[in-house]
């Protein structure tokens, strides 16, 4: 199941799991050990697209959850209110990012929703545009190693970023490079010169 959603097969993911929650229950496998069955099952129909599905299963997880546990599973609960109400561009998307985004702050919860990362990257892109905890967002990314999204921009930590416009600026990840020495600087200002060269000149 975990194979089919890392693949992007929600379907066949949601067949799979449901055949480890039976066999599970039928052992006689004690209630808090399916939580995590329940997680698994519960972003399966989040990425089939049925997130009052997901709710459901995630309530269900919760109610069987140790107490180890239940927050990390309440995080995955966040995640699919926020990515719902972001991508359907409601009044209630950035509260509901800082509420997701803020929890798995104060958990130091960098591996959140592995079986749902493309959704995740899409909503990290998201953030970092609503300026939703952006240092832990950035840090979550290149942690990660997250594909861009079809909406990450100028504020995605990409590998290398030069801006050319007004400041003079090269980035790595997010991070401006910065030289103290006056050797170390020469570089720069070649590449500073040659982003401002017209094409035919390079």
């Amino acid at each position: 199941a975990q194979l089919s959603l890392l693949t992007g097969n929600a379907h066949a993911a949601l067949r799979e799991i449901q055949l480890a929650i039976s066999h599970e229950e039928a052992s006689g496998a004690p209630m808090h050990a399916i939580d995590v069955l329940l997680v698994t099952q519960a972003t399966a129909h989040f990425r089939a697209g049925d997130i009052a599905r997901a709710d459901q299963v995630i309530d269900s997880a919760l109610a069987r959850a140790p107490v180890g546990r239940a927050p990390i599973w309440r995080t995955v609960k966040a995640f699919y209110a926020a990515h719902h109400a972001a991508v359907n561009q409601r009044a209630d998307g950035v509260p509901l990012m800082r509420a997701f985004f803020s929890g798995l702050v104060r958990l130091q919860h960098f591996n959140a929703m592995l079986f749902a990362a493309p959704e995740l990257a899409w909503l990290c892109a998201r953030a970092l545009q609503c300026d939703v905890e952006p240092t832990f967002v950035r840090e979550l990314i290149v942690r990660r190693k997250f594909t861009p999204s079809e909406n990450a921009d100028q504020h995605w930590p990409w590998p290398l970023q030069i801006e050319a416009l007004g400041q003079f600026k090269v980035m790595v990840y997010g991070k401006p490079i910065e030289f103290d020495g006056k050797a170390q600087k020469k570089p720069m200002e070649i590449l500073h010169l040659l982003t401002a060269l017209p094409d035919a000149n390079r």
